[in-house]
């Protein structure tokens, strides 16, 4: 033991010498991590909202109305609509204040009746549909999701139900309004009946029907949207591991007389390679360490952009602020360990 750290005392000594070198391997390491880790979180990040977002649109299996502009829609348009024969329900979700993990759904359950959606049976669970137009301070929630909202100064009444995933709270839009800061506005409008034939007032409302039948064209979307993105946080993760190939290249041919030198002083070749590979292993981890952080604060910095196009494609609403997870810190320092091994 005592001849291996010798020879790695004396072959490390050379980044003292060439510290140059060693700021060009560490920045290679460090922006080829920090590409792929960023690409990688907001893809994540992106999948989990897009996911949501489909519960919200997909789970009544109806036609729904949305604005074309990405933008919450006034409450003037509902009456219009309403007005001009459009059989609609209007529809308001956003995240709670004071949990931004738990998404909020409002309802309106006068035009909501007139549907078969999976919200009707709601009232046929629990058998509260009375109380709900009585008293409208009440939620429906699952189990996991009312154990969380009873911490929250919320002053709620809930019901239970199965039926719904986890994180969501279905209320009346008018206490949806209040608890989203969002008066007058609404995120959809679901069609209860078959939409007319006439149309010339979606364009004039600057709405866009959207029907059932585009679910499975969504999800090839999504599927080719995170395609591109992981292609090219592994496009950026090869540029940065051709920084860290030529300085690794130069480094090892500047050394060459060392490697001859303790040879000739009898450490033998396996000792030679595993100080070498414990060089590598050591400066991966640097890099890649340094690149996660990167990494983070880039995905924080390009979030925004990625939000506003999932909203526009998708109507998905993504959170801003990025989690990282165990899977995703361990699976970055694999890469640059992987990359600098190869090379």
């Amino acid at each position: 033991m005592t001849i291996f750290y010798i020879s790695l005392l004396s072959i490390s000594r050379h980044w003292l010498r060439k510290p140059l070198q060693l700021f060009f391997l560490i920045m290679g390491l460090s922006l080829a991590t920090a590409l792929w880790s960023s690409i990688q979180l907001l893809n994540s990040h992106a999948k989990n909202s897009y996911k949501d977002a489909v519960n919200l649109v997909t789970t009544s299996e109806v036609e729904i109305l949305v604005s074309r502009q990405a933008t919450k829609i006034p409450i003037k348009a509902f009456v219009d609509l309403r007005r001009a024969g459009w059989s609609v329900t209007p529809i308001l979700t956003g995240e709670l204040k004071s949990d931004k993990t738990i998404t909020v759904l409002g309802i309106d359950p006068f035009t909501l009746s007139e549907s078969k959606t999976f919200m009707n049976g709601l009232f046929e669970e629990t058998k509260p549909f009375e109380k709900f137009f009585i008293d409208n301070k009440l939620g429906f929630a699952s189990q996991e999701t009312i154990k969380k909202l009873k911490r929250l100064p919320i002053d709620f009444n809930f019901a239970t139900s199965n039926t719904l995933f986890s994180d969501l709270l279905v209320v009346d839009i008018s206490i949806a309004e209040e608890l989203l800061g969002e008066y007058g506005k609404i995120t959809r409008l679901e069609l209860t009946a078959p939409a007319p034939g006439d149309r010339a007032i979606l364009k004039e409302l600057e709405l866009r029907l959207i029907s059932s039948r585009t679910t499975g064209e969504l999800e090839q979307l999504t599927e080719s949207f995170h395609l591109n993105l992981t292609a090219f946080g592994f496009l950026g993760f090869v540029v940065g591991l051709f920084i860290v190939y030529s300085t690794l290249s130069l480094a090892f041919e500047q050394r060459r007389g060392t490697y001859m030198s303790l040879r000739s002083l009898g450490v033998p070749i396996r000792t030679v390679y595993a100080f070498t590979l414990t060089e590598i292993i050591v400066l991966a981890l640097i890099g890649g360490i340094i690149g996660i952080f990167l990494g983070h604060f880039l995905a924080t910095f390009l979030l925004p952009n990625v939000a506003s196009t999932l909203n526009q494609i998708y109507g998905a609403n993504l959170a801003y602020k990025l989690i990282l997870p165990k899977e995703e810190i361990l699976i970055a320092l694999l890469m640059p360990l992987l990359g600098t091994l190869l090379v």
